[in-house]
């Protein structure tokens, strides 16, 4: 029995995420909530960010969820430690996904306010590949 999947992200960004997840996992149902009601996260304050991705979590556990995607770059730079905290479950962040695959020392990240102050990226580039500038 294959876990229910959920996704969740600021908008419908997220959506090609799931569309790899349903590629790579075509036998797992998935539940994608698109918060399009507060979007953008980009703007928001580093407090409000991790109230909403506590409560998407929480939501989100409500439901059943056996893993959860965060796919949204905003909240996973300024929330994993929330989510991680509240899900129960397995939680995979995108930004340590997205730097694992990284295969160049020279790397651009178009990025929301928040999540390029946050210096997320950053590290997490330089933790797989040290000379990445």
């Amino acid at each position: 029995m294959s876990h229910l999947v959920g996704l969740f992200d600021s908008g419908l960004g997220g959506l090609t995420v799931l569309r790899q997840v349903l590629e790579r996992y075509p036998h797992s149902p998935c539940l994608y909530l698109g918060d399009t009601a507060r979007v953008p996260y980009g703007e928001r304050s580093v407090a409000e960010i991790r109230a909403i991705a506590a409560e998407v979590v929480r939501w989100l556990r409500q439901q059943g969820v056996g893993v959860l995607v965060m796919a949204c770059n905003t909240s996973n730079a300024l929330a994993l430690d929330v989510a991680v905290a509240e899900a129960g479950v397995p939680v995979v962040g995108l930004i340590d996904s997205v730097a694992s695959e990284i295969a160049s020392d020279r790397v651009g990240v178009l990025a929301t306010p928040a999540t390029a102050a946050s210096g997320a990226y950053r590290r997490a580039i330089h933790a797989s590949r040290p000379a990445a500038g």
